[in-house]
């Protein structure tokens, strides 16, 4: 699997699987910095992070572990108590703890500390991942 392949199965998982949840709350995805969320009362912004690389083996033909994060953030407003920021970090986590899409295995979820800051209240969600490539 490739770097590019390995990111459109966690946003394809993301995808389907946050359309099929009871609690419909909109993403926002890597690599988009003009976010209009002045309506919003909660949203979640997903971020695939690719972190390291390791040699798996020692062959004629090798192949490579590389390891990464899904970061969710999630976002609610201030002063709206924390219940919502909590059930959107359980649908979050029951979404991509232990996950298997193919080749590419989740692993345990941990939430943040919580943020409260410019008027929105965040829970970061980070879930390692890894996956082989040249298999």
């Amino acid at each position: 699997m490739k770097l590019e392949e390995a990111r459109d199965v966690l946003v394809t998982h993301m995808k389907n699987g946050w359309e099929s949840r009871v609690v419909v709350t909109p993403v926002f995805y890597d690599n988009v910095t003009d976010l209009d969320v002045t309506d919003l009362k909660s949203f979640i912004r997903f971020v695939p992070e690719f972190l390291a690389a390791r040699q798996a083996n020692v062959a004629v033909n090798p192949y490579t572990r590389r390891y990464g994060t899904v970061s969710c953030h999630v976002f609610v407003r201030t002063n709206t108590g924390t219940k919502f920021a909590l059930n959107l970090a359980d649908e979050l986590t029951e979404l991509f703890e232990y996950a298997t899409l193919g080749g590419l295995h989740l692993q345990a979820t941990s939430p943040s500390a919580p943020n409260d800051r410019n008027g929105w209240y965040s829970i970061e969600l980070r879930t390692p991942f890894y996956f082989d490539s040249n298999a």
